[in-house]
């Protein structure tokens, strides 16, 4: 029984292996990010979604994640992240507004 719970943590370890982004640095390492400059290069990032052209959203957003951020912003930045890298424009629209009213409040 002991091998197989040994079997199974290597499977999990290599699941994490790749699940994680070739090159990224932890978070933890990045210097913290300005909710200022967030808000800011959210509202760049509109137009050019709204017109689904994705290649500035996602250099802009590129610039964005070269920062951490508390995880209330964190996950939906990586979902914007995901629905833009999936060429999903609606869905990116929908977070990309959640993200701009909760750092309006």
């Amino acid at each position: 029984m002991a091998d197989l719970a040994q079997e199974l943590q290597a499977v999990l370890e290599g699941l994490k292996d790749l699940s994680a982004e070739e090159g990224a640095v932890p978070s933890e390492l990045l210097p913290p990010g300005d909710l200022a400059f967030l808000r800011e290069k959210l509202l760049q990032m509109q137009s050019p979604l709204e017109e689904r052209k994705p290649k500035q959203p996602k250099e802009i957003l590129a610039e964005i994640r070269t920062y951490s951020w508390p995880q209330e912003y964190a996950s939906e930045l990586l979902s914007l992240k995901n629905f833009l890298g999936g060429y999903k424009f609606g869905e990116a629209e929908e977070v990309l507004a959640a993200l701009v009213a909760k750092l309006e409040k």
